[in-house]
């Protein structure tokens, strides 16, 4: 997944392993009230010499010893979701991809974009996972990634792949949302997924931005717009065609991705003034370019990892 870094208020599907069914509550210690009793008399008196004696009897005190509900815990199986451009092996991967197609046909991590410091580098089989409260961000359970895969999501002509990792963890408590920590990456938020009941899914994030194209700062638009072509597109590509061609990129919207859609793949590019008016989307255009001003603002619309309902 990616973070849009321009300002808008994104539409994202809402983000959603499983659990046997627990009862979880913090322990409680539950301790018995002593109880005393101080004496008893034995109206028995007996006559020793004049005198009368009574004699007593002290009971024994008993105090409850404390108890401790125990803590239950349950284990949660998912997938961290990943976009992907290019071909095999990381000389041929797209440099904005969340991860590297490889040729065993499993998925790794990288360092994607030279200065974009980790990126998912120790995203990986065997990689350590840490989950974490999804309000407190305290750490409730550990585990690690268990296996990765690809495919290619469209069943057509166009390519949409998507890397999958699973991961399974010990967990306390029953989440229905939590931060999925992988090796040191910062965590991404896991939701229930809608396509896998009983599991999770988390989108990878990294960042999404139309300034990292030159042709998206220039303030010269040209004298027209042209034809684009960005929907079916991976993020990176299809941003740039919409810039190259006249069309001003107002925000980025985060949506939950389509069954035939990749992870970080453009959707459509829709007005910016008016969201409702649709100018691109997997069949094509669906306005005459030359009818538009130059830079006239438009959101494009990225798919995340996570699945739609």
């Amino acid at each position: 997944m990616l973070v849009a870094a321009i300002a808008l208020v994104a539409v994202a599907c809402d983000e959603q392993h499983s659990t046997t069914p627990i009862i979880t509550e913090p322990p409680i210690e539950t301790t018995a009230v002593s109880s005393t009793v101080e004496s008893t008399v034995d109206t028995t008196a007996s006559s020793i010499a004049g005198t009368t004696t009574v004699a007593t009897t002290t009971a024994p005190t008993t105090t409850a010893t404390p108890t401790t509900l125990p803590v239950v815990t349950s284990t949660v199986t998912g997938t961290a979701v990943a976009g992907n451009s290019g071909g095999v092996g990381p000389d041929q991967t797209d440099s904005f991809s969340e991860a590297v197609r490889n040729e065993d046909g499993t998925c790794t991590g990288w360092d994607g974009p030279g200065d974009a410091e980790t990126w998912t580098s120790g995203l990986e089989v065997g990689a350590a996972v840490r989950i974490l409260d999804g309000t407190t961000n305290q750490e409730i359970g550990t585990g690690s990634i268990v296996s990765s895969s690809f495919a290619d999501v469209d069943p057509g002509d166009r390519e949409q792949w998507t890397c999958t990792f699973a991961y399974s963890a010990t967990v306390t408590g029953t989440p229905e949302v939590f931060q999925l920590a992988v090796a040191d990456l910062d965590p991404w938020v896991a939701r229930r997924d809608p396509t896998r009941p009983g599991e999770f899914v988390a989108s990878v994030n990294t960042v999404a931005d139309p300034a990292f194209f030159s042709q998206c700062t220039d303030a010269d638009f040209g004298d027209q717009v042209t034809e684009w072509s960005a929907a079916g597109q991976f993020w990176s590509n299809g941003i740039s065609s919409v810039c190259s061609n006249g069309l001003h990129i107002e925000a980025l919207d985060r949506p939950c991705r389509p069954p035939e859609i990749g992870s970080d793949h453009v959707i459509s590019v829709v007005r910016f003034d008016d969201q409702s008016v649709v100018l691109e989307d997997l069949t094509g255009l669906l306005v005459d370019p030359s009818t538009l001003a130059p830079g006239t603002p438009v959101v494009v619309r990225i798919a995340t990892g996570r699945p739609c309902e």
